[in-house]
């Protein structure tokens, strides 16, 4: 009897261990449906602008969503925590520079994402100038004499945070000028007429105003005149150096030990990657000889990887939290466009010579791109009212 009952018995082992197993299945699959759905946090979003700056000061408003996280400034001060509740914070930079301002947030269950917007702190050039402005040397020298005239200004300047030309119907705001003045000055109309510059400073204290006063001649005679447009505009390469940190966690969100980092880098805008370093700062369980750095072709990104160079509580320990701390030294090339300098001079047809002569504005210096323009008109004098009618015959440019 025992032998007939022991089949069924372990019948029924098989098929309650079957049931059992199904359940478990059943009850995993429900409950990760209700993780996914009700327990699970939103991903984190980095999301942050730059409001006010006011000097070195540069306040960042807060519009990112996380649990954890790190703002990085970018000029190698320390990592300051996130706080979702903190709308806005501000922060102080050490001097005038680029910095690329970096914010990371996370979640509950690590997941991670990161963004950075370029800082831009302005440099001398926008703060003002503790001396007042001055002008010397002023000379006014005539080019051509009768209408279209044109006047050579020489001189310099210095301290001017603010400066403004006021020539014929003409007036011209510049900011922040100092050195060398080299200006060429088109006046069409017959007469007296006043030139003008006068050098502010912020201020608008003890502003310094030069005055040259110009005899433009009336012009009798038909002739043909060529206008020469000379821009020249200056290109000047910037390489910042930037101090940046990056939070790499030693363990993943599942509580596994990680054998390194991976980062992505995007240069600062209209930038160029020149190189990525590892700070001398760096802790050694960061191993240098693993460091590595991947350009993109363009230069406008990097992918930064690397290893530990220890794991376990011992890396833990030397992180001193949930992160190890990676700084890096990053330099970008940026290429900067200044202000161009645009000159306009004329000259009329000599008969005698079969040529129209126009003296240029002194040649540009290296790395000074200089662009001429022509354009080709008749002079045709009217006595009734002792004014000249100009007719444009062609137009173009010069290489």
């Amino acid at each position: 009897m025992s032998d007939e009952k022991a089949p069924k018995k372990s019948y029924f082992k098989v098929v309650l261990g079957g049931f059992l197993g199904l359940c478990t299945g059943a009850i995993a699959m429900y409950f990760n449906a209700i993780f996914n759905q009700v327990v699970r946090p939103a991903k984190p979003v980095a999301n942050f602008s730059i409001g006010e700056t006011e000097g070195l000061t540069v306040t960042f408003k807060n519009m990112a969503s996380g649990h954890t996280g790190w703002w990085d400034f970018g000029d190698g001060s320390p990592l300051e925590p996130f706080d979702s509740e903190k709308e806005q914070l501000a922060h102080t930079y050490p001097k005038p520079g680029s910095y690329k301002a970096s914010l990371t947030v996370r979640n509950f269950l690590m997941e991670e994402t990161d963004r950075s917007v370029s800082v831009e702190i302005a440099g001398a050039a926008s703060t003002p100038n503790t001396l007042p402005p001055s002008i010397t040397g002023w000379k006014v020298e005539t080019i051509e004499a009768k209408a279209p005239a044109v006047f050579r200004i020489t001189g310099e300047i210095q301290n001017a945070d603010e400066v403004v030309w006021r020539h014929g119907e003409k007036t011209e705001h510049l900011t922040a000028q100092s050195g060398p003045i080299d200006k060429f000055v088109r006046l069409d109309k017959p007469g007296e007429h006043p030139i003008v510059l006068t050098a502010m400073s912020k201020s608008k204290t003890s502003p310094q105003v030069m005055v040259g006063m110009v005899n433009v001649q009336a012009r009798t005679e038909a002739g043909y005149e060529a206008v020469l447009t000379v821009q020249d505009t200056a290109i000047r390469v910037d390489r910042p150096t930037m101090a940046l940190a990056f939070p790499a966690p030693i363990r993943d969100a599942k509580g596994v030990a990680t054998r390194g980092y991976h980062r992505t880098y995007q240069a600062s805008p209209n930038s160029k990657i020149v190189s990525i370093s590892l700070d001398k700062s760096a802790k050694p369980s960061i191993r240098r000889d693993r460091f590595k750095v991947e350009l993109s072709k363009d230069g406008t990104s990097a992918i930064i990887t690397g290893e530990w160079g220890t794991s376990g509580d011992a890396l833990a320990k030397e992180a001193g939290g949930a992160d190890m701390i990676v700084p890096i030294v990053i330099v970008e090339e940026r290429t900067v466009q200044l202000s161009p300098r645009t000159s306009q001079l004329s000259g009329m047809y000599n008969p005698q010579s079969g040529q129209i002569q126009i003296k240029l504005p002194p040649a540009p210096a290296a790395g000074v791109r200089r662009v001429v323009s022509i354009d080709m008109g008749e002079m045709i004098p009217n006595p009734a009212t002792r004014s000249m009618r100009r007719e444009t015959l062609a137009r173009g440019a010069l290489d």
